[in-house]
């Protein structure tokens, strides 16, 4: 069956569009099955926005977006929801709207995807609770896809987001990036315990860079991801700028023995003083992970010589099924060298390889 896709966009450069949906969209909701909600303004100047006809619309109380909240009460078809909002967006929208818009998504029984991208630091930690309501109460979605990156969040936020997440019961796909905010160890060790308890999940991406974490709070973290025992696909940038000692690197990567099948895995160690002797560590267990097909490391900005790259392409030589490899060392202290380029042919002749990628 072909989705029927309603997009509900506003734009300021077209007045009559907004016009046009408040007479079609209680028609196209009851149908549709996917639902794009776009709400950008493209303003540069809040205060000359006011004298634009769409502002009274968003803060009238029979608005379209008002009436949105009616309608998609409605849609008992409804299966992918797609949400879209800037900063001056939630400014201008109340908490409480913000409050009935979600929660009127509870009526819709069939959803099974969800995704929001919220820009720009513009929410609050009400709005956060109110985020994880919803999913507590959404109990058949497969696919969620949170972006709050660049919000400012702290592990308050975290709260009552996790609290949501972790009742996720049949959760397949969950990408999750908060990245660039003020999130602490608590909100990491929330944030893993909520993810592990999410054991239908095969997918996972999760962006913890540019936090403020220690080695406590992402061992915490993946203490809590490596438990979701049924992961084929796992994409991790964790933090940078951390160093990391290598007792504390040797139990993280421990628990990727737990992932049996595990296909594709993807991690990031930026900026973490990371020298030769951790490579080690870092490849120690792949070999265990027997499904694996494709990896990719980065390990941008560390202090790693060329014997620690010849160290991890024998060990990545030595994974039997691996189909591509993608290693991006730069900003690392390694030199051009011919065993580099043996080794590089090595891997190449192997028949099952289809790509490999190097950057130093």
């Amino acid at each position: 069956m072909k989705l029927k896709k309603l997009v509900l966009k506003q734009d300021q450069n077209n007045v009559k569009s907004v016009q046009q949906l408040k007479d079609t969209v209680c028609k196209q909701l009851v149908e549709t099955l996917a639902l794009n909600f776009n709400f950008q303004d493209y303003m540069e100047d809040f205060e000359s926005f006011k004298q634009n006809p769409i502002y009274k619309y968003i803060h009238s109380r029979n608005d379209l977006y008002q009436n949105i909240v009616q309608d998609i009460k409605k849609c008992s078809n409804l299966a992918s929801v797609n949400l879209l909002f800037n900063h001056c967006s939630l400014q201008m929208l109340s908490e409480n709207w913000f409050k009935n818009f979600l929660e009127a998504f509870n009526h819709c029984q069939k959803l099974t995807k969800f995704a929001i991208n919220v820009l720009s630091n513009g929410i609050s930690i009400r709005q956060a609770r109110i985020l994880g309501n919803l999913l507590s109460t959404s109990d058949n979605l497969l696919d969620v896809n949170i972006n709050l990156q660049f919000h400012s969040l702290q592990d308050q936020h975290l709260k009552g987001l996790t609290s949501g997440l972790m009742k996720l019961k049949k959760i397949q796909i969950l990408i999750l990036d908060i990245s660039h905010n003020l999130i602490r160890d608590q909100g990491a060790l929330l944030l893993g315990n909520s993810i592990s308890k999410c054991l239908s999940l095969k997918n996972l991406t999760v962006y913890l860079e540019c936090n403020y974490l220690s080695e406590n709070g992402i061992e915490s973290f993946l203490e809590g991801v490596f438990k979701c025992k049924q992961l084929d696909y796992l994409d991790l940038d964790i933090g940078s700028s951390i160093e990391i000692s290598q007792s504390t690197l040797k139990s993280f990567h421990s628990g990727l023995i737990n992932l049996r099948y595990l296909q594709y895995l993807s991690f990031v160690y930026d900026s973490n003083k990371l020298r030769n002797s951790s490579v080690d560590n870092l490849c120690q267990n792949l070999t265990e992970l027997k499904c694996l097909l494709h990896i990719k490391i980065d390990l941008y900005n560390n202090q790693i010589f060329y014997e620690g790259l010849k160290q991890m392409l024998d060990k990545l030589y030595e994974i039997k099924d691996l189909r591509t490899i993608n290693l991006l060392l730069k900003n690392n202290s390694i030199e051009f060298e011919k065993s580099i380029t043996k080794q590089k042919n090595k891997l190449l002749r192997l028949k099952r390889l289809i790509l490999f990628h190097l950057e130093y």
